[in-house]
């Protein structure tokens, strides 16, 4: 039987790249973004519409809570950048071509944790982990806490940074640690929105740093986390658009006493398993309630195609995905080597 394959929402935001539009952007591009919101006329019931009919089951989030912790328990990668207390992994394993070998050193008080996690995700704005490993690992050993960093010179982390691309972020890092220093007495904020006021700190990298660091129940939405939740839920439409529809569905799915990892699995699980491109949809731990797969699987038996045939991305005339809802992409910014990825002052950088 011939029949034409239909596309799983997909995306065309790359793995290693996330989102936040006013991350280190200034209040200039704030305001604008504001104004021109302001011009633009709300269509009647959208969003609204848009975010009930999408969101989750009760019985839905309790299952993928549990599912999904379950898998990234089992199936994490080691990062030193990362803390997995609740580790499943089979011992001994080697590390994997985009891990590390340790951990986060378990001596690390909870602030000196957070300046390795601050330290990291500005690292990994728009760079792959197997690029940032050495650089993290030479940069924590030449300035192993805020106050060492904060004593430095620009010129001196220009050239350890030397390699790595986008140097604004280095001094994002300086201007961070003596704000810290300066303003804060030297310790971080324990909370996303306290985290707001550091510079070059934005809502992705607030909340990465205050759940995982401090367990502080904040939602975090990159690349990764709108390509998920848009397959879970099969959502049409312009990712820009959807922007408020996917922050309210990453708070109703968060883990009330686990947030960090929960956010690090929604991201490892659009890195590793919810690719962009030919996404490993029977290994997911969420294709129990994830629309997009129940439709291919039913796409498949409607038109006698294998079961287990994988979905993949079918172009359309304008070289996108045929399918609106398989974008999950991020919004377009200026400022990004992706046409659909987020600004390089704050991108989580992961690899498939």
């Amino acid at each position: 039987m011939s029949a034409k394959r239909k596309s799983i929402p997909a995306t065309d935001v790359s793995s290693d790249e996330t989102t936040d539009d006013d991350e280190a952007s200034g209040s200039n591009s704030k305001e604008k973004a504001g104004s021109a919101a302001k011009k633009k006329k709300k269509k009647p019931g959208g969003h609204d519409a848009t975010a009930a009919a999408s969101s989750f089951s009760n019985a839905e989030i309790d299952k993928l809570r549990s599912s999904l912790l379950t898998w990234y328990d089992a199936n994490h990668r080691v990062l030193p950048w990362r803390r997995t207390p609740h580790s499943r992994r089979t011992a001994p394993s080697p590390a994997g071509p985009h891990e590390s070998e340790h951990p986060a050193p378990a001596s690390l008080d909870t602030q000196q944790f957070a300046y390795h996690v601050w330290v990291s995700e500005i690292m990994l704005q728009q760079t792959q982990v197997t690029t940032v490993l050495p650089y993290f690992a030479r940069w924590v050993a030449r300035w192993p806490t805020v106050a060492a960093l904060a004593a430095a010179d620009m010129e001196e982390l220009r050239h350890a940074w030397a390699g790595l691309g986008y140097y604004r972020r280095a001094k994002y890092l300086l201007d961070g640690a003596r704000h810290v220093v300066d303003n804060l007495g030297g310790r971080f904020p324990e909370t996303a929105a306290g985290l707001m006021g550091i510079p070059g700190v934005g809502p992705y990298t607030s909340a990465a740093i205050g759940s995982i660091a401090f367990n502080d129940k904040a939602a975090v939405v990159d690349g990764n986390v709108i390509r998920v939740l848009a397959r879970l839920r099969a959502l049409p439409g312009d990712p820009q658009r959807l922007m408020p529809t996917f922050n309210e569905q990453a708070k109703q799915a968060l883990h009330p006493e686990r947030p960090g990892d929960f956010n690090q699995a929604m991201m490892e699980l659009g890195a590793t398993v919810c690719r962009p491109k030919n996404p490993d949809c029977g290994a997911c731990p969420a294709n129990h309630c994830c629309k997009a797969y129940a439709e291919w699987k039913a796409h498949c038996q409607k038109h006698g195609l294998p079961q287990d045939l994988p979905p993949y991305p079918m172009p359309s005339k304008g070289g996108g995905s045929s399918n609106p809802s398989a974008q999950g992409a991020a919004p377009k910014s200026k400022g990004v080597k992706n046409k659909a990825g987020r600004k390089a002052e704050d991108a989580q950088g992961v690899e498939e």
